[in-house]
């Protein structure tokens, strides 16, 4: 039996494994060259537009070395949103902000380059190498091959709970730190129509290959865009993060109101009749959902698709039944562990967790909405003092708390340019023992 989990993979796919490419990148871009020297900076010429007969063309014939240093970067600018949420936009020379093509076109073409990569790095001699450009070949033939392999179910690659996080490039993820990126922000947002479009062309189009996510996850994702559909453009988190965070810029007050009734015209005109258009075709798949089953096993090739993620994300080979016990074991651990809390602050031993929680939730100390960031900050520089106890010397890159309409984080770029940000849901009253973890 495949564990009963539907979507283990990442959104889009990048809201929570990321690839694991941050070691790769370290690896490849770093430590490319035929000895132990500290290579020379390649620069990177800005390729997310370029045909995939381009890039062969400019990759052939490169020395292993090259090649590894030139191809790697061009792959990940595919995604720009996933560069920019590790951080990475000035490693591989992103220099335009904009949100991940998730057509179907775009996502094939995607692939394109992967294979081409891939048969280009094959090509290779391995005979005269030195043990660092045999360990950077290895490295890198493993990363092409395990996102082609999850790159082989596109069905999966994209699910219902992309509608919820297309946003989130506008929510925090989009810098807005000069009228440049404000400007930009607007051009991209003028593309998130099409985001929505091409989801839900995807979503039709797995209805008919007799893919239609659980009926539990469907009914909460029309619940939430419905949500969404039925605020006034000054009501939307997308127009608020940026009338927030724009008072900062150096603009005059005309400029800015010009430019946030711009947003709020784009969000009424443009991005809420295809939102309204994927909330219908959602709510069609309801009658057709499954009631029952949650699992990817009921779908054609889920099973296949859900080893192919084991083996992603896994060192160890195991089966998905094992994995399924491995986790029953763990979360029956869990739980124990948490009664045994309950059981310290007095808390009725018969309760059900639910219980607990309610109970929890109705005693718990509540933090005013207008104490949140200074909350978080606080809980964030006892975490910076109680580390130096925990690990040996080490550089914390700065983060900054900024008041938003979620809750997220975005990692500092690694060259120390961009500090990083906690971006913090501050509408409304938050219970205080919910924050230290989250911090």
């Amino acid at each position: 039996m495949v564990a009963q989990m539907t979507h283990v993979e990442h959104k889009g796919n990048h809201q929570m494994n990321k690839y694991i490419f941050m070691l790769t990148i370290a690896i490849i871009i770093s430590a490319c060259g035929g000895s132990e020297s500290e290579p020379d900076k390649v620069i990177i010429e800005p390729v997310l537009e370029q045909p995939v007969d381009l890039f062969i063309a400019n990759m052939e014939g490169l020395p292993l070395d090259e090649f590894i240093q030139q191809s790697f970067p061009q792959l990940l600018l595919r995604d720009p949103e996933l560069v920019l949420y590790e951080g990475l936009s000035k490693e591989v020379s992103l220099d335009t902000y904009q949100l991940t093509d998730i057509s179907r076109e775009y996502r094939e073409e995607t692939n394109d380059f992967y294979n081409a990569a891939l048969s280009l790095l094959k090509s290779y001699e391995l005979g005269g190498l030195t043990t660092l450009q045999r360990q950077n070949y290895e490295v890198y033939l493993w990363w092409l091959e395990d996102q082609l392999q999850l790159k082989s179910y596109p069905q999966f690659q994209l699910n219902i709970l992309q509608s919820l996080s297309l946003s989130d490039f506008f929510l925090g993820l989009h810098p807005l730190q000069s009228e440049q990126d404000a400007l930009n922000y607007i051009a991209q947002l003028e593309g998130l129509a099409g985001q929505y479009e091409a989801l839900r062309t995807h979503l039709v189009d797995r209805q008919s290959k007799g893919i239609i996510d659980p009926v539990v996850l469907v009914g909460h994702v029309v619940e939430q865009l419905n949500g969404l559909v039925n605020l006034a453009p000054t009501e939307a988190p997308i127009y608020q993060h940026f009338a927030q965070v724009s008072a900062a810029l150096n603009m005059s007050a005309e400029r800015r109101t010009a430019l946030i009734e711009q947003v709020a015209s784009i969000i009424e005109d443009e991005v809420k009749p295809e939102l309204t258009e994927l909330v219908s075709a959602l709510e069609s798949m309801l009658p057709h959902a499954p009631t029952y089953e949650i699992g990817l096993n009921q779908y054609p090739l889920g099973s296949e698709y859900y080893q192919a993620i084991l083996s992603h994300h896994l060192t160890a080979s195991m089966t998905a039944e094992q994995m399924y016990q491995a986790g029953l074991e763990e979360l029956t651990s869990v739980q124990e562990t948490m009664r045994a809390e309950f059981d310290l602050l007095g808390y009725p031993s018969h309760y059900t967790l639910e219980q607990f929680y309610q109970l929890l939730e109705e005693s718990a100390p509540m933090v005013e909405k207008e104490q949140v960031v200074s909350t978080f900050e606080s809980l964030l520089s006892d975490v910076n003092t109680k580390i130096e106890g925990a690990f040996h010397a080490m550089s914390v890159p700065s983060l900054s708390v900024v008041a938003s309409h979620q809750d997220g984080y975005y990692p500092a770029s690694k060259d120390g340019t961009e500090s990083g940000r906690f971006v913090a849901d501050t509408r409304n009253n938050r219970p205080y023992y919910l924050m230290p973890s989250l911090a």
